[in-house]
């Protein structure tokens, strides 16, 4: 994981370690979210992400509800551009 999805990843663990109510509500990124989600946020379309991690489209989809649901965003417009700087680490 970079430095960059770090800062995606650690305020919301942080926040579940003190306890507040919106951390309960919503968990960190898992790993597989972190990836797709640095594909997305790099412009690539679902049918590219499932090709280059060997999923189905539909789990793609699955995992990019679960994001913006998270972060609180709509859209892969949304997205934090942090996120790409690091998808190359971890395919």
């Amino acid at each position: 994981m970079s430095p960059a999805q770090r800062d995606v990843w650690l305020p919301r663990q942080k926040d579940a370690d003190r306890g507040t109510s919106a951390a309960r509500d919503t968990p960190p990124l898992t790993r597989a979210e972190l990836r797709v989600a640095a594909l997305a946020a790099q412009g690539c379309v679902n049918r590219e992400i499932a090709e280059r991690l060997y999923i189905t489209p539909s789990t793609v989809e699955q995992h990019l509800t679960r994001v913006f649901k998270k972060l609180g965003i709509t859209g892969r417009d949304s997205l934090p551009p942090s996120l790409s700087a690091g998808s190359r680490e971890d395919p």
